[in-house]
């Protein structure tokens, strides 16, 4: 069971790493002003001024302590909790539930790495890029799919999970699909481009966790043991991220960016609901799941 062991140090470190990001990015601040510049489009920014996040823009910013209130007082906690689990039943519904949480954390590393404007972090965006990255590899390695499909039982998933995949999988070109249609016509980049390059949540979303979704239907529906772990890595994923969604409007309400209701609708209430049944549809995966020891448990 060398892959647990290595799974277990390596999540130790995302741990760690991962509460120093958003511990940092969370409480920070320099107690400066937010000031504004011209993007090259020509468009006025308002920009946050201060903290870690100084260089991003007002609206930006606000979105990334939201999403690190979510990972340091919620994510860490909940990896925390996986882990001691491990190390003490060392089951496959334990490393399913750890990698799953591994999962987001890697979501989070992409976001972060590659969205926040350059800023004294840096270095530690790219150790938790890549410590997540890998963890989410050999913890997706170290669940015997052959072994986990047999535990689960043979009535799930039904009909409603099904159904939360499919509206899951549409929802994330629903969301921001119409954005970059809409900069199209109007030959400009889209509305919130702001000082950034590109919009990297339209990226993962419709490039790789939509597609994912669906691939994961199929591989359900064909009782693949793989599906199972994808489907608890979406649960997760979907879940805690309409718990940053809510966190992320509140962040920005505090900062006085207020949203349109059809934006209130399509881009957050949608989500959140989606989240709702995400965590309800996780916990009935989890019972599901029949307990059973993994074996060489002293290696751990």
């Amino acid at each position: 069971m060398k892959q647990n062991k290595l799974l277990l140090i390596l999540t130790i470190l995302v741990v760690i790493t991962g509460l120093l990001v958003s511990g940092f990015g969370l409480f920070s601040s320099t107690d400066n002003t937010s000031f504004q510049t011209v993007n090259q489009y020509g468009d006025v920014i308002k920009m946050s001024g201060d903290g870690v996040y100084a260089h991003d823009s007002l609206f930006k910013a606000s979105v990334f302590r939201g999403t690190d209130f979510v990972v340091f007082f919620i994510l860490c906690p909940l990896i925390i909790l996986s882990l001691i689990i491990v190390c003490t039943k060392n089951t496959t519904k334990s490393i399913v539930m750890l990698v799953s949480l591994v999962g987001v954390m890697f979501y989070y590393s992409v976001n972060i790495v590659f969205g926040a404007s350059y800023n004294n972090l840096l270095l530690l965006y790219i150790v938790l890029f890549s410590l997540s990255t890998y963890a989410f590899i050999v913890g997706l390695m170290s669940i015997d799919r052959n072994k986990l499909q047999k535990l689960v039982s043979q009535d799930f998933p039904g009909k409603g999970v099904y159904i939360l995949l499919v509206l899951s999988g549409l929802a994330l070109f629903g969301a921001w699909l119409p954005d970059i249609i809409n900069g199209l016509i109007l030959n400009r980049p889209i509305e919130l481009i702001e000082v950034y390059t590109t919009e990297v949540t339209y990226v993962l979303d419709m490039g790789i966790v939509s597609p994912t979704i669906f691939i994961c239907i199929y591989l359900l529906r064909n009782r693949n043991g793989l599906g199972y772990a994808l489907l608890q890595v979406i649960l997760s994923s979907c879940g805690i991220i309409g718990l940053m969604i809510v966190s992320q409007s509140l962040f920005q309400h505090l900062a006085g960016i207020s949203h349109p209701i059809p934006v209130l609708i399509t881009k957050m209430g949608i989500f959140v609901i989606l989240s709702f049944f995400s965590f309800y549809y996780s916990i009935k995966f989890m019972k599901a799941i029949k307990e059973e020891k993994l074996r060489d448990e002293s290696n751990l």
